[in-house]
């Protein structure tokens, strides 16, 4: 690849990256050490805003009314691209962050204050958008929806894994929960007078299990959210939430039918009163549209790191990021740490965060990602591929209703 970017202009994003990168790598650990789940990242939220204001951004908080999300904006006052990193920071119930957002934030925020240094001399912006909750509220949806991104020219963000991957590997998610409402009754006394909910719920998990054998392109995993506090009480409500992953969102939508058939019966089989709901418990994830070139423009980089080889896997995980790639070219490139045996949303990975290997790639992601951002603001001809590529993929789509309740059937009533 031919590229603008000359070494003195790398050689001084190197510079700034060095003199904060002991602050950062410090900062990863205490976020290790404080993990938040999403939408309570108070505590993360203001670390990351008083880091990048400290470096000179201009901080605005609480978009949107999320009150943990921030946009922070360095602009050269010079024309040019507007290059924009996200930053996740909340964590897992029970595993802290095992899925390595504390590894996310710090480097994008070690590639914007890189970038930085070099943008009164090339001109363009740079912007750094937090976004919590990437586990449970899923607030990119909601930002990319009421025009976050709209000044972005390309958005990137690298995600940790035990292995290399380029950008891409990011499937659709739809989280659907059935709750089941009953009539409680003392268990010993008068069972009878009771309608069982957790009964419904459990037979409905049973016979999903048995259905979603015949949806093979189809990942689908369910837990209890609720079934009842004491074995001597019949359940009046019982809640199965549900994450549904697919290549696509469409190919999602016939499961729908599904569980809204299965709901019925099994409610109906415990007794004529016992009711049911399905409900959206999260908006719905949309899969990546992966901009090629600016995923070879980073791969390039990395490789040239000594990062390793960046190839192209199939399946993966679900992340807001791609309701983003749908209104702005963006990439979500996977950073090996050295850790192939070790999968994401465990106690074992969350550890690796805080290892040398972790730290080293943290430093080779800021690096490709500042020079990326570098590099799209110096060479228009592939600005103009991103933007083409874009264009490409996005005609004629229409995204889908993505938020809260879009599915919300009831049979009768419920509390």
């Amino acid at each position: 690849m031919e590229v603008k970017l000359n070494q003195n202009l790398q050689d001084k994003m190197d510079e700034a990256l060095e003199k904060v990168l002991p602050q950062l790598l410090a900062l990863k650990e205490d976020l290790y050490h404080h993990p938040e789940i999403g939408g309570q990242e108070f505590r993360s939220s203001k670390l990351l805003q008083d880091f990048l204001s400290q470096e000179g951004f201009q901080v605005q908080p609480n978009l949107d009314q999320l009150e943990t999300s921030f946009k922070a904006v360095y602009d050269s006052g010079k024309p040019g691209p507007t290059v924009t990193y996200t930053a996740e920071f909340d964590a897992l119930v029970g595993v802290g962050h095992g899925c390595g957002h504390n590894w996310i934030c710090t480097t994008s925020l070690g590639a914007a204050t890189a970038l930085k240094s070099v943008l009164d001399e090339i001109g363009g912006k740079v912007m750094v958008l937090g976004t919590p909750g990437e586990e449970n509220i899923c607030c990119k949806v909601q930002l990319s929806d009421h025009g976050y991104f709209d000044e972005a020219d390309l958005v990137i963000q690298a995600h940790p894994l035990g292995y290399n991957a380029a950008s891409g590997f990011v499937r659709a998610i739809d989280a659907l929960q059935v709750d089941f409402y009953g009539r409680s009754s003392h268990a010993g006394m008068a069972p009878e007078k009771g309608i069982n909910a957790l009964d419904a719920a459990t037979n409905f998990y049973v016979k999903l299990n048995q259905v979603k054998q015949t949806y093979p392109d189809l990942n689908i995993h369910g837990v209890f959210v609720a079934s009842g506090d004491q074995a001597g009480i019949i359940p009046d409500y019982a809640a199965i939430k549900y994450l549904i992953r697919a290549d696509t969102y469409e190919q999602i939508l016939p499961i729908h039918q599904v569980f809204e058939d299965l709901a019925k019966e099994c409610a109906s089989q415990v007794a004529p009163d016992c009711q049911w709901k399905l409900w959206r418990n999260e908006p719905v994830n949309l899969s990546l549209l992966n901009n090629q070139p600016l995923s070879q423009t980073f791969n390039c980089f990395y490789e040239s790191l000594d990062g390793g080889a960046m190839p192209e896997l199939e399946g993966g995980a679900g992340s807001d990021i791609g309701n983003v790639s749908w209104v702005r070219p963006t990439i979500h490139p996977w950073i090996g740490l050295n850790a192939p045996d070790f999968n994401l949303h465990t106690k074992e990975f969350a550890n690796h965060t805080l290892t040398q290997d972790a730290d080293l790639a943290l430093e080779r992601a800021a690096k490709a990602m500042a020079y990326t951002g570098a590099e799209v603001i110096l060479n228009s001809d592939l600005l103009a591929r991103i933007q083409a590529e874009f264009a490409a993929g996005t005609q004629g789509y229409q995204a889908p209703e993505v938020g809260y309740g879009v599915i919300d059937y009831l049979a009768g009533t419920h509390k």
